[in-house]
């Protein structure tokens, strides 16, 4: 979602990974879906690491405008008593990972709301929830969404697509009444970008100190969910070596 991020980014936070739609499993016997498969697993890697956020300028008109798609989510989480922060724009390594986000925050400074739209799937409207306290994440996702694989302080749950906001919010802040620490109060903009990036820096850290191996099986695991039963050993022996380990080449801004 951010991955939001980050998720989506990663996540909530972090970048979100939209192009698992292009590898189906059904196709796995095919060389052609084991490429592509490796292609997109190593771009999510890619973009979860060195993705970058940042204010929408003059340039971003194009992408601000695909936010209308969020207004009828903007009312329902304004009448539910968030308040709007601002707009965030996360570049990833290539256009397509690109996309606009709407960020509102809940009266009390402890909850983030995130409408995200990606630049090449505009029709589509994310909706994520994220909480932070210094060493915990607890982050609601709005219908499923295939993500890499993440810490155990990162909790995350994902709800029915079809629930009302306000059922959404109420499950979010259950959620994150299990958090050891009092929760980071949110007040603007410019606080909300420097979290999200701590928050991201954290599960890199993260993931950069796991072995090979053991990231790659973690990853399968939470791109292919049920499946992975079935087809996780298999693309385990395809892929060890073949993704090395995600590192962060550039400084994250």
């Amino acid at each position: 979602m951010l991955e939001v991020l980050i998720g989506s980014a990663v996540g909530t936070f972090g970048v979100y990974f939209w192009s698992w739609r292009r590898a189906r499993i059904a196709r796995e016997q095919e060389r052609s879906s084991t490429s592509e498969f490796e292609r997109t697993l190593r771009r999510a890697r890619d973009n979860f690491a060195l993705a970058k956020y940042s204010v929408p300028l003059d340039i971003h008109a194009e992408l601000v405008a695909l936010l209308a798609a969020t207004n009828l989510d903007c009312e329902a989480l304004l009448g539910a008593g968030f308040r709007p922060l601002g707009d965030i724009v996360i570049d990833g390594v290539d256009r397509d990972s690109t996309m606009i986000i709407r960020a509102l925050v809940s009266s009390d400074g402890t909850t983030i709301a995130l409408l995200s739209v990606p630049r090449h799937v505009s029709t589509r409207v994310m909706l994520g929830f994220t909480s932070h306290s210094p060493d915990e994440m607890f982050s609601t996702r709005r219908g499923p969404l295939p993500s890499l694989a993440e810490p155990a302080f990162a909790h995350r749950q994902t709800l029915a697509a079809d629930l009302p906001i306000v059922e959404l919010i109420a499950r979010h802040s259950e959620l994150a009444r299990a958090a050891k620490q009092p929760l980071i109060r949110i007040a603007n903009r410019t606080e909300l970008l420097e979290e999200l990036r701590r928050a991201r820096e954290q599960i890199v850290r993260w993931r950069n100190a796991q072995p090979s191996d053991v990231l790659l099986d973690a990853d399968l695991q939470a791109v292919l969910g049920e499946s992975y039963e079935h087809f996780g050993p298999l693309w385990m022996h395809r892929l060890r070596g073949r993704l090395p380990q995600a590192t962060l080449r550039v400084k994250v801004r």
